[in-house]
């Protein structure tokens, strides 16, 4: 479904997440993304104290062995080259629950919406399994929407 959208279609520059416990698995996305061409991404931890992501660029799932929080990403010690995340066209966001105007319960440390909060939010992407969007879910006031959130089942486009 995520490979029939214009957005990714279009998209050169991506940033995955890296799939870990119950979140839609992204690996085979990874992968046919990067045989297609497109310059991959996934978020990297910098500094967990202080709640900082970067996104580092991958050519291979195997660039993400290291393991920070319990989710896989790559050492910041190799030589990756690290995103502007402005220069990105599309970021796929994880989470464990979102609701119908984009927002989003992850883990509870606050990374993409530190991250996300000086971004175009339009180019941001949820997938999740369709129970996993409902209604509303409880928002704080640094919290950031998604702008489209696409299920098996719909795809709706929250922030044009």
């Amino acid at each position: 479904l995520v490979e029939t959208l214009e957005i990714y279609r279009k998209a050169k520059k991506v940033m995955f997440y890296l799939s870990a416990r119950n979140e839609v698995r992204t690996d085979e996305m990874i992968m046919s993304a990067l045989q297609s061409g497109k310059r991959v991404f996934v978020p990297t931890v910098k500094n967990a104290e202080e709640n900082i992501m970067e996104a580092l660029e991958i050519s291979s799932l195997n660039d993400a062995s290291k393991t920070v929080l319990g989710i896989r990403q790559p050492d910041l010690n190799k030589d990756s080259r690290k995103a502007d995340k402005n220069e990105l066209d599309l970021i796929f966001v994880p989470a464990i629950v979102f609701d119908e105007d984009g927002f989003r319960i992850g883990y509870g440390k606050g990374f993409y919406d530190r991250w996300l909060a000086e971004t175009d939010t339009s180019k941001t992407l949820a997938i999740a399994y369709d129970f996993q969007v409902i209604s509303r879910v409880p928002r704080e006031v640094f919290d950031m929407p998604v702008g489209i959130i696409a299920t098996e089942k719909r795809t709706r486009r929250i922030i044009k």
